[in-house]
């Protein structure tokens, strides 16, 4: 598929002219060309942005049939898509579909554009940490821990917005224990299914594996841990969120545990 327009939702009316001309004469020269028209729904839209978004692609449609003179719907599709703050809200692709076979029932749909882009955020957190010891807990090992922690992130979004779907996640934190008084470098990968709720909010199941160097006592530390998170977005770029986890952290010297954990964070970002 080869984009051919993009423009936003503000400008208001929308000049299809020339965009017709091109549509038009790409439609009438192929018989298996057709156009996808993709809007992305925006902030403003507060009631409910996925039917606004898909009002203004049909919108769009109807506009384009009427001024090419092309009645034909099968040569038109409309969706949704992602769209970061400051990018064009609307985009047109023109594709083309296979050819019917005889005897088929149906041409096969021409693949839609990938929705989602990598996007890089801060978080910043507060929570605690119970530790199940492998073994009889000693006079220094904590049994439970408050945690102050930040981390940098860039998640890959690999679902349209506001659909559900897989994220991917690389982060890099620091991570300081109010009761041991100790500082942890973390580096780790994230795997999400993410499932967005009304009114803002978003439900994620998650699987994270990390590895970490102990800074104040020069150990060094690996968990695999799974959970759930339950985030609001009252913002484009700010999110509210609280989460759980549970799993196995061993360390090169010390003890090893199963950890149960919970936090309550803020993240600025997309």
């Amino acid at each position: 598929m080869r984009q051919i327009a993009e423009f936003n939702h503000a400008a208001e009316p929308l000049d299809l002219t020339e965009l017709a001309k091109d549509v038009k004469k790409a439609l009438t020269g192929c018989d298996i060309a057709f156009v996808y028209i993709e809007v992305a729904p925006t902030a403003d839209d507060d009631d409910d942005p996925n039917q606004h978004a898909i009002d203004r692609a049909e919108s769009i449609k109807q506009r384009l049939m009427q001024a090419t003179g092309i009645p034909s719907a099968d040569r038109f599709d409309t969706g949704l898509t992602s769209g970061g703050q400051g990018e064009p809200e609307v985009h047109v692709w023109l594709g083309g579909r296979q050819k019917q076979i005889p005897g088929s029932s149906s041409v096969p749909p021409a693949k839609q554009p990938e929705g989602g882009k990598g996007q890089v955020s801060f978080q910043a957190g507060v929570g605690s940490v119970e530790h199940s010891y492998m073994a009889p807990a000693g006079p220094n090992d904590a049994l439970h821990e408050w945690l102050m922690q930040v981390a940098v992130a860039y998640t890959k979004q690999l679902h349209k917005k506001h659909k559900s779907g897989e994220e991917r996640q690389y982060f890099a934190q620091v991570q300081y224990s109010l009761t041991s008084r100790e500082w942890t470098v973390n580096f780790g990968y994230q795997e999400s299914w993410v499932i967005p709720l009304p009114g803002r909010l978003q439900l994620s199941f998650w699987a994270q594996v990390m590895g970490m160097p102990v800074v104040s006592s020069g150990t060094g530390q690996g968990s695999l841990s799974a959970g759930t998170q339950l985030t609001w977005q009252p913002l484009d770029w700010l999110t509210f969120g609280a989460q759980y986890g549970l799993g196995p952290t061993i360390q090169s010297s010390g003890q090893n545990s199963v950890d149960r954990s919970g936090q309550i964070l803020f993240q600025i970002g997309p």
